[in-house]
């Protein structure tokens, strides 16, 4: 694309070709490119002039529907948003609202919906349809000419719709969330089916609020103080009831806890008799055993000591033999003579070394000879 820079680039590059090809060279170049540049120009000109005719934008939420000018009737075709090609003045268009809408029944700007229970009882209902036009249903809406009032027929069919099957709940069904929740579950086939008359579908019905009438409300209430009155009084009666009932299992408890303390007190008196008698028996029993015993035993010990004395005398006689034996030996003689000696307490021996039987101090065996007499 050509721009003014553009051309003041292009115009210096050619006047730097002129200077070294000639004149003529430059003014050809300068005509051919005025000449092309009034061509882009004026198709640039036509082009946005004619591109308003020829493309359509559709809306984003809306649905284009294309429609004959000069007879022809409606092509049938829903356009989703966005553009698309349409030829001046051969047909027009039309876009409707593509999004979920609503049919409100309670609103600050609509009416609640007024029907009757199954039992004759007049309810006041807030609740609200969500609805849509059905896929390929734009261009039937404008063929048959509801582009406009179809909102007022989905609203109308709604209605009727909700005033034949929810009257079919009773007044104490209505208190009942599952039971609304079915009632509108079981109404949805019909509402599709009756909607699809103008090309619409519903997406979902809420059901808002309930009220029913002041008489009927005041009725409920009696009704409702009454019986809790009722449950009240039966309450009363069951406590007073229970109450009684507390009491005689309390005295008959305490008749028989009396009468397990008197058996066990009785038990306890018996076991405690035939205890004594027991030990009575036990500690006439343990005497004589003891007596018995205390016999048997003075009996054997002087039988014990008896022999003990008698085992005693033979061992010393024993021991007098086996010394007596051992004394009368070679050995014995020498005891003797030094147990005689140590018994004498001979303070000093004097030896005469004169004699001729008297031995030397040096020669020990003759001096032991001298001490111990010879067998």
């Amino acid at each position: 694309m050509f721009s003014l820079e553009n051309l003041i680039s292009l115009l210096g590059d050619l006047e730097l070709v002129s200077r070294t090809t000639g004149r003529w060279v430059l003014r050809f170049l300068k005509l051919y490119i005025v000449r092309w540049m009034a061509v882009l120009l004026m198709t640039a000109l036509a082009v946005s002039a004619a591109l308003p005719r020829v493309l359509v934008q559709v809306a984003p939420g809306s649905i284009g529907v294309r429609v004959a000018t000069f007879g022809g009737g409606v092509q049938q075709r829903d356009y989703r948003p966005g553009t698309h090609f349409s030829l001046a003045g051969e047909r027009g268009w039309k876009q409707l609202n593509g999004r979920t809408r609503f049919a409100v029944f309670g609103a600050d700007q609509a009416p609640p919906l007024e029907l009757r229970t199954r039992d004759d009882n007049p309810v006041s209902l807030e609740a609200v349809v969500a609805f849509s036009i059905l896929e390929d249903g734009a261009w039937r809406l404008v063929a048959e000419g509801l582009e406009v009032l179809h909102e007022a027929r989905v609203r109308s069919i709604a209605e009727g719709v909700l005033r034949s099957e929810l009257a079919l709940l009773d007044s104490q069904e209505w208190f009942s969330t599952e039971r609304r929740m079915a009632a509108v579950e079981a109404l949805m086939p019909k509402l599709q089916a009756e909607l699809g008359e103008v090309h619409c579908r519903p997406e979902y019905v809420a059901l808002h609020s309930v009220r029913f009438s002041k008489q009927y409300e005041e009725g409920l209430q009696a009704e409702q103080l009454e019986v809790q009155n009722q449950r009240r009084s039966a309450a009363s009666i069951a406590a007073a009831q229970a109450k009684e009932e507390l009491a005689q299992s309390a005295a008959e408890d305490a008749r028989s806890v009396k009468e397990i303390e008197a058996r066990a007190e009785g038990a306890q008196t018996e076991r405690r008799a035939a205890h004594q008698i027991q030990m009575a028996t036990l500690r006439s029993t343990a005497t004589t055993s003891i007596s018995a015993l205390k016999s048997e035993a003075e009996a054997e010990y002087v039988a014990a000591v008896a022999e003990g004395q008698r085992a005693i005398g033979e061992a010393r006689a024993e021991a007098r033999a086996n010394e007596l034996a051992v004394l009368s030996g070679a050995g014995g003689a020498s005891y003797l003579a030094v147990k005689a000696a140590a018994a004498l307490h001979i303070e000093t021996v004097v030896l005469d070394p004169s004699r001729a039987d008297v031995p030397s101090p040096l020669d020990l065996d003759a001096l032991q000879a001298l001490i111990t007499p010879r067998p």
